[in-house]
């Protein structure tokens, strides 16, 4: 990142939380799923929704359902082969990010 500045942070499920501290972090925010979408087609959601992710400019924000993390995890091992990813995780009432 050449900037100190993510472009996206892709929040894995839209929870009522208050996310808008990342933007000190990042651009924008994106959630990739919320309560209310269809579990039937869980991956193919987050496949649409994780097409522009680049593991040099995004970081991952993994909240809320385990299968949506889980899912988002093995979809981008799929589209970034060997490539390490940034994961924001907040803890200690602040955002810390990790490479992965």
């Amino acid at each position: 990142m050449a900037n100190d500045k993510y472009r996206t942070a892709y929040v894995t499920q839209f929870s009522g939380y208050d996310f808008s501290a990342l933007l000190g972090f990042c651009d924008r925010i994106e959630f990739l799923t919320s309560v209310y979408d269809p579990k039937l087609d869980l991956r193919g959601i987050l496949s649409d929704r994780l097409k522009g992710f680049d593991p040099l400019l995004d970081v991952i924000v993994p909240v809320g359902s385990v299968p949506a993390n889980f899912l988002t995890g093995h979809i981008i091992a799929g589209l970034c082969p060997g490539k390490k990813i940034r994961v924001a995780i907040y803890q200690e009432q602040s955002y810390h990010f990790v490479t992965v």
